[in-house]
């Protein structure tokens, strides 16, 4: 991407920064706030109706500053409407269907609930299929149609994307719904394969999205759990150094009733934080341990 000179690139590298900042500030209070609803809340309808509500809180901040802003280039349009809203429209997405799919759940055994899981993440798999083009197109980040799909002026008739819900013209281009579904499906396929494969390892245990089913239960963060289980591993304080990590964290599952997730993946989650600490989960309870033996001190 290149900048003009002059007054005009001032104004373009002012844009880009402002929106920038703003929408990546924006994102990860959202992104934390849907984190701590999550957390908090087992109850299927509230925990939609919550983050329902954040979304569209968000979405229409991004929106006022995005309206606000009196002129911007094609490629900064494209970036918008690409990749900044999408990001957070898919979380809108996502959560509507999280709840038709939570508030389905079969009673019953594990492999009852394991075989109604696979039946929807049959149906995920079909809606990324309807549309393959433009999801290899999604998926490989191409930018060749770009003007077609991410342009407010641009005509739906012509970039032969499906039909969509209808959109506010001025906060909206032909391609940004679909993209934000797109996104917001990947998300749920990625649930629906961490529950099957939590099923399929524990076969005596069944999913319950309104009720505990542990006396003791993880309500944090998951990545905090992946954190404490790799630094486990590798002190070697388990079974004399002999517990490989996917074996802690299949215990951690087992007990805390809580889908980890894949260790890989997850460590390197770990490895991509950029904010405050890397390990930021074991920097708090050591912070939160030296507090109180500091406190009782002055008892």
């Amino acid at each position: 991407m290149q900048f003009t000179s002059g007054a005009v690139g001032l104004v373009y590298i002012k844009f880009t920064t402002m929106i920038q900042n703003f929408s990546s500030k924006l994102l990860r209070q959202l992104e934390d706030e849907i984190g701590t609803i999550s957390n908090e809340q087992n109850n299927p309808f509230i925990k939609m109706r919550k983050c329902l509500k954040a979304s569209r809180m968000s979405l229409e901040k991004l929106r006022t500053i995005f309206l606000e802003t009196e002129s911007i280039s094609e490629t900064e349009e494209i970036h918008f409407f690409k990749i900044i809203k999408p990001a957070f429209y898919k979380w809108k997405i996502f959560h509507a269907e999280l709840y038709l799919i939570e508030s389905n759940v079969p009673g019953g055994s594990a492999e009852v609930q394991r075989i109604f899981f696979e039946s929807e993440l049959r149906v995920v798999e079909r809606f990324l299929l309807l549309h393959p083009f433009q999801y290899q197109y999604y998926r490989m980040d191409m930018c060749e149609l770009d003007t077609f799909y991410f342009l407010r002026k641009a005509d739906l008739t012509e970039s032969l994307l499906p039909e969509q819900p209808e959109m506010e013209p001025v906060f909206s281009s032909p391609g940004d719904y679909l993209f934000a579904k797109f996104r917001a499906f990947d998300m749920l396929k990625d649930w629906l394969v961490e529950r099957i494969n939590f099923l399929k390892r524990h076969p005596v245990l069944s999913f319950d999205a309104g009720e505990m089913k542990s006396e003791l239960r993880w309500t944090g963060d998951k990545i905090h759990l992946a954190e404490l289980a790799y630094a486990l591993h590798l002190s070697r304080q388990i079974n004399n150094g002999q517990a490989g990590v996917a074996q802690i964290f299949r215990w951690f599952e087992e007990h805390f009733v809580v889908s980890i997730g894949v260790p890989a993946k997850r460590f390197a989650e770990i490895r991509a934080r950029k904010r405050l600490s890397r390990t930021q989960f074991i920097d708090s309870l050591r912070d939160d341990l030296l507090r109180k033996m500091d406190q009782d001190d002055l008892r």
